[in-house]
């Protein structure tokens, strides 16, 4: 039902084109429509039900982000509508926690995670951006009395969504212990430098000059749901990646079948019919991997939590490698059965080949 509500919401507008002309317009989002995602529910999926949410899991985030992928839709589904989500929703009930929980899945506030500050990182490491907390004792799994009156400086890489986002949930140090801060965009000290992907989106470097911000949980707590969301959002990612590889493979049979060459289709050369039956076989084994990723995160979630966060890791890991080569393995076979055409922007299997590197990396 997700899966089918949300091709249908997608395919009122052509994607590909409103990625074109956000691209040219500087690589924003639009917000009227992130507030039509808000409203049909995909931001409320992974938001527990006494918090006023959906209370389902990853195989409906699956569901949506595959058709995502499919469409192109250009604003930052699991950046923003994933990545957040799942990190609130396991830190501890109370405040600030609850407060934002609301508001992003509203879509009043879009929020991003800035937790990287190096190319490779996959850890849920805080690295060199330090934090001063005033107030805020813990109460208990990572609870905080009060927000206290917090500090960050220091630098994230690679923040998605950067201009356009009402501000980030940021990891950082205090002492020896992890602390996640909800840091406004608008704060004095704030620096957002955005630079344009392959793809046209934007991804931000984020600088923080003793910059105001607010505690939202500290401890072990907090760095495991930082580490937890990091995983759901890459099996978000693989969906993603999987719906983009199922749509070129789609994209380039109805080329093969219309572009004639020699008096005849070129889908009619067996050279050709080969080369696209070895992307079939990527994209099938893409599938069969999220679907099997899923089945195994399901029965685990039923069996223990605690085993869920121990295997997440690893399948999250084994998904997102398979679908992010299925994807670019594909995108780059049809490139090349488009000929030269396929490498411009004008022609939509040009940005399944951009949105894929992207992604992929």
């Amino acid at each position: 039902m997700f899966r089918d509500s949300a091709r249908d919401f997608l395919a009122a507008s052509d994607q590909r084109q409103r990625v074109r002309a956000l691209e040219d317009a500087g690589g924003r989002f639009d917000r009227a429509t992130w507030q039509n995602v808000a409203e049909l529910g995909w931001l409320a999926i992974l938001v527990p039900e006494d918090d006023g949410g959906l209370g389902l899991g990853i195989a409906e985030i699956c569901a949506i982000a595959t058709e995502v992928g499919r469409s192109l839709l250009p604003e930052p589904f699991v950046d923003a509508g994933v990545h957040p989500v799942a990190l609130l929703a396991r830190l501890p009930a109370g405040g600030l926690r609850d407060e934002l929980l609301a508001a992003v899945q509203a879509g009043a506030t879009v929020a991003g995670v800035a937790w990287q500050e190096s190319a490779g990182e996959l850890e849920a490491d805080n690295g060199q951006a330090s934090a001063e907390v005033q107030g805020g004792s813990v109460l208990g799994g990572g609870q905080v009395s009060s927000q206290g009156s917090s500090r960050v400086s220091g630098q994230k890489r690679f923040v998605r969504p950067g201009t356009g986002a009402n501000g980030w949930i940021v990891s950082a140090n205090e002492g020896d212990e992890c602390v996640l801060l909800w840091v406004e965009e608008s704060a004095p000290g704030v620096g957002v430098a955005d630079a344009f992907g392959i793809d046209g989106s934007v991804t931000a470097t984020l600088t923080f000059d003793a910059a105001p911000a607010r505690l939202l949980a500290r401890g072990r707590a907090a760095q495991a749901a930082l580490q937890a969301a990091n995983e759901i959002a890459r099996v978000a990612q693989a969906a993603e990646l999987a719906g983009i590889a199922r749509r070129a493979l789609e994209l380039t049979r109805d080329y093969m079948t219309t572009r004639v060459q020699f008096g005849k289709p070129i889908g009619s050369f067996q050279s050709l019919q080969h080369r696209l039956v070895d992307g079939l076989i990527q994209v099938e084994l893409a599938e069969a991997c999220l679907r099997e990723t899923l089945a195994e995160l399901a029965r685990l979630a039923t069996v223990n939590e605690s085993n869920l966060a121990a295997q997440l890791p690893s399948a999250a890991s084994r998904v997102k490698a398979r679908c992010a080569h299925a994807a670019t393995e594909m995108t780059r076979m049809a490139i090349q059965l488009h000929g030269a055409i396929g490498t411009t922007n004008e022609a939509d299997i040009g940005l399944y080949f951009k949105r894929a590197m992207t992604l992929a990396s």
